[in-house]
This record gives structure tokens, C-alpha cells and sequence, in this order.
């Protein structure tokens, strides 16, 4: 899922009748709609919690010392990504920050959520923000939740209204500052460890979909780059967009907060505790979720982190694009092979450019993206289409994923009911010790709407790694190699297969997605 204006999604150009009346309803229906006063909001500022030396996460991740680097652990496969969270979230002594796009209240979700309410419960003070375009009507949870007096939510830029043509009013009114949405992603505990990368939370991310499965990619992280985590966290959790839950709808007085929290607590219970596939997680101690991240932390490797991030008040001059830059320098002096993944890719000149002078250069780039039938977004494939030659041209190696990639057994877990594939990482490798992770997608929206997060890293031992599980998204069961005809036409191949049709759209899909293809918004997706 990404941000989306729900205004522009299946927008249909209107005759000059319909036009003139949609405007008159419009303008007569604003004035009713009073928006959100961004400094009217009461709240308090607060900041992370110094690193907890003394606790259990500390002593796991081998920072009872003061870190002089940082330490990195891929998290390739969909169960590592969520058992990473579970665990952290198990064992958190002190506290834990959380930040995310979307949350799903589906079984993944809610069960994740429970382990923040213990945690609470064990007096570990948790602060979440997640982003307001898509609260999902979960409204009355988040802020029964937010009555637990060790947890505080925070929503990134959201509206009054919840929901239905209020909401749409009030965003047409605000366009501009509902059009910036906060898609970083983090979970920080305990000041020691954590994880960072493209994964929202929700089943789809974590391999149990429901439709599709997400391959995706996090990295688990301790040292030197936690103190940047969280200082990013800061800048974003005390920030006029960050608007507190209970100012959205008050939850009363401290019975009426203690009735939404049972509430809450009820509902996400329920949310998980009837899902069999995650009855062998629920077993799991304490005690095993330690031993869990024992191991893990010693398969993590060393690197040295820059952690790059847009600003949180996004209407500042260079708020946005700071993730751009970064990903734009580390391609123009890198030598060898450049891997790039990435779920929604529109690329604007300057990127082809530099691709086309890093291979002019004697490089290899290699992108992989998501083909029409693997995306959740045809409004982003269609403006990636009308790009592929200007890829092909900068003399770019062109893959998009297959939706019947035999790699989706590989990016499921048990008891998925997923029927495809699709991709929604955003990772890079440039030469032998640079790797990319983060939020950032390469297209309008992520570049310049969004704000975005991601770290830098050099290390040659991660970027082994990293290279090795990218590069099996790239292999011809996974993925359909893009290039063009001694004639100039584009075909798509895969194995012995060869069409000259984007692969396994239906007649219906190609004329929808002629007609996407028109309409005017290539800065929104």
C-alpha cells in the first residue's frame, strides 16, 4: 500500500457541465468542513530514552560497551521481518518507538500490537506514530490503546473526518499539506536495537497475505546507528504533523480510558488469537525470543551507517528529496555492478542520466521492479511503461518481477492464502561495499511528496550478503528480462518464454492500462 490522494484514484475526466457543478458542490461544502489547526494541538514533547546498558537487549546485542560502530543483520525472508519485532518487542526492558506508513488490525498486526501492551504492561514506555492517510476505521483501538498510561500514539498529518465525502472535502481543501505523507519505516528498543527497511505491518508483509505476498527486505541494526534511529524518531514524534490520538477523538475521563482499553485489549486479541498460523509464535517464552536474537546477533555483520532521512516539517524548502540526493551520489562514483530493487519506479532525468553515465563509465546496472500483474499500484506501472525506453536507452538491465515467481515459496510462510507475488523493497547495492535500505521508492512520490528513510552503509560483508539475496529476484523463474528487438520492440523473456505483450495481462488489463496511461498525475504516484 502507498499514499494515494483517494480524490485522484479512478479519477474520470467530467464533462464542462459536471465540472461546473462539481466545483459549485465543492466550494459551497468547504466552508462546512472546518480542517485540522496543526498549532491549535495541544501536546507534549518527549525524547528517546538514553540506551539501556544494563538490560537483557544490551547485554544480547553486545552493546554494554559504548558502540563504536554499527552492526547489521539482513532480514530477507517475510518470518525473519516480523519474528525480529516480536522478539524485540519481548524482551524491551526500557522502551519502544515505532514508526510506520501503514498497521494493519489483521492477525500479524493485532498479534505485534499485543506484544506493545505487554510491554507496557511490564512498565516499558512505548511511543507509535503511524502515518494518517489510511487509518482503516481503526480509530477506537488506537485510541484505546493510547489510554495505557505507558503508551502514547501519534498520527502523522491526518484529517478531522475519518471517513466518507467530510473527509474528501476537507482533503480537497487541504490538498497540498494532505498530499505529504510519512512513509518511514523503524523499531527502535530499548536504545540498543532495531529494525529499518521498506516492511509495513501487516500480513502481506510478513508473508501471510490474503491476496498477495510482499518480497520485501529489513535490516536488523544495533550500535552507533540506533542513537541516529532515534534521533530521527524525535524529529518526526515532536513535529506540528504529529498530532496525538486523543486529540483526534478524547477517549474522557480515566474510567472512560480504562473502559477504551479493555476495549482495545479485546479487540486485539481477537485480531490474531483465532489465526492457527501463528499459534507456534504465541507459544514462544521470553526466554526464547532471547536466544532468537542471540543468534541473530551473531550473524550480523559491521558497517559504517549514514542514516538519511527527509524532514519532518515537509513544507520547509528541501524537506523532501534528501533520500534522492543520497541514492543519486552513491550512484555517480561507484565502478562494477549497481543491483538496484525497488517496488514502484519512475525515474526522472537526472537518474537515467547517471545510469547512463555509469555504464558509459563501464558499469552494469541492474534494476528489478514489479511487472503489471505482480504491482498493487497500475497508475505507478503505467508511468514506469512510458519510461522503459529511456531505461533501455541509458543502457539499464531491465526485470520485472514474475507474480508466479517460484520464489514466492521462498517470500510465504505456512498458511499463506497469497495467490501471487509481489514486490515491495526498496534496496540497492552499488560496486563491492555499498548497500542502500530503506522507505524511498524511485518515483514522484517518494522523491518528492513523501517523507523517506533509509541508511548508507559501507561494508563489504553486508553487501555480499545483501548482493546474494537480491540477486535471486533477478533469476529467469523470478523475474521477466525487458529488452528490445533488432527492430526496436520491447519483449518480455523468461526462460524459453518470449512475448512481445507485457506477460500475463488480460485484454481488459491492457485497456486499462491505456487509459491510466492519460491521465495527468504522474506527480502523485
Amino acid at each position: 500500500m502507498r499514499a494515494e490522494c483517494p480524490i485522484l484514484r479512478g479519477m474520470l475526466k467530467p464533462s464542462p457541465g459536471a465540472r461546473a457543478g462539481l466545483l459549485a458542490f465543492i466550494g459551497g461544502s468547504l466552508g462546512c468542513v472546518a480542517p485540522l489547526d496543526l498549532d491549535a494541538v495541544e501536546r507534549t514533547p518527549s525524547s528517546a530514552l538514553p540506551p539501556a546498558r544494563g538490560v537483557e537487549l544490551a547485554v544480547v546485542m553486545g552493546a554494554e560497551a559504548p558502540p563504536s560502530q554499527s552492526w547489521f543483520g539482513p532480514l530477507d525472508r517475510p518470518d525473519e521481518g516480523l519474528d525480529a519485532r516480536l522478539a524485540l518487542a519481548s524482551v524491551a526492558q526500557s522502551s519502544i518507538d515505532v514508526q510506520s506508513y501503514l498497521w494493519h488490525a489483521d492477525s500479524s498486526g493485532s498479534l505485534l500490537m499485543d506484544r506493545l501492551l505487554d510491554a507496557a504492561d511490564r512498565g516499558v514506555r512505548v511511543r507509535l506514530m503511524i502515518d494518517g492517510f489510511q487509518l482503516e476505521d481503526n480509530l477506537d483501538v488506537d485510541v484505546g490503546i493510547d489510554s495505557h498510561p505507558n503508551i502514547e500514539v501519534r498520527v502523522f498529518n491526518p484529517t478531522v473526518h475519518e471517513s466518507g465525502i467530510w473527509r474528501g472535502m476537507e482533503v480537497l481543501g487541504t490538498l497540498e499539506r494532505f498530499d505529504h505523507r510519512m512513509h518511514n519505516k523503524m523499531f527502535v528498543v530499548d536504545g540498543v536495537a532495531g529494525v529499518f527497511g521498506g516492511r509495513n505491518i501487516g500480513d502481506e508483509y510478513f508473508g501471510l497475505g490474503h491476496e498477495a505476498d510482499f518480497r520485501d527486505y529489513d535490516l536488523l541494526a544495533s550500535g552507533v546507528v540506533i542513537d541516529d534511529l532515534e534521533a530521527a524518531f524525535d524529529d518526526f514524534w515532536n513535529c506540528p504533523y504529529a498530532i496525538p490520538v486523543r486529540a483526534l477523538r478524547p477517549a474522557g475521563d480515566e474510567d472512560s480510558r480504562a473502559e477504551a482499553l479493555e476495549r482495545a485489549r479485546e479487540a486485539v486479541a481477537g485480531g490474531h488469537l483465532d489465526d492457527p498460523r501463528l499459534d507456534a509464535r504465541r507459544a514462544l517464552t521470553r526466554a526464547d525470543w532471547s536466544a532468537a536474537l542471540t543468534r541473530a546477533r551473531a550473524a550480523m555483520v559491521p558497517g559504517s551507517a549514514e542514516l538519511v532521512h527527509d524532514l519532518a516539517s515537509v513544507e520547509d524548502d528541501g524537506a523532501t528529496g534528501t533520500m534522492t540526493s543520497a541514492l543519486r551520489d552513491s550512484l555517480g562514483p561507484v565502478e562494477g555492478d549497481v543491483l538496484i530493487v525497488v517496488a514502484y519506479l519512475v525515474p526522472d532525468d537526472s537518474f537515467v542520466e547517471n545510469i547512463r553515465r555509469h555504464v558509459e563509465a563501464g558499469g552494469r546496472a541492474r534494476i528489478l521492479t514489479n511487472s503489471y500483474v505482480s504491482t498493487n499500484q497500475p497508475l505507478a506501472h503505467a508511468y514506469y511503461a512510458a519510461a522503459r525506453d529511456d531505461l533501455l536507452d541509458a543502457g539499464a538491465e531491465l526485470y520485472e518481477v514474475r507474480a508466479d515467481a517460484f520464489s514466492h515459496a521462498y517470500h510465504r510462510s505456512p498458511g499463506s492464502r497469497g495467490q501471487k507475488l509481489g514486490l515491495h523493497a526498496k534496496s540497492a547495492v552499488f560496486g563491492e561495499s555499498r548497500v542502500v535500505v530503506g522507505s524511498m521508492n524511485l518515483d514522484p512520490r517518494s522523491m518528492v511528496l513523501n517523507t523517506e528513510m533509509g541508511a548508507l552503509i559501507e561494508s563489504r560483508e553486508l553487501a555480499t550478503r545483501v548482493r546474494a539475496h537480491l540477486e535471486r529476484d533477478f533469476a529467469e523463474r523470478n523475474a521477466w528480462r525487458v529488452d528490445r528487438d533488432e527492430h526496436g520492440r520491447i519483449y518480455w523473456q523468461s526462460g524459453e518464454v518470449k512475448t512481445y505483450d507485457e506477460p500475463q495481462m488480460s485484454a481488459r488489463e491492457h485497456v486499462r492500462e491505456w487509459f491510466v496511461r492519460l491521465m495527468p498525475v504522474k506527480g502523485e504516484v
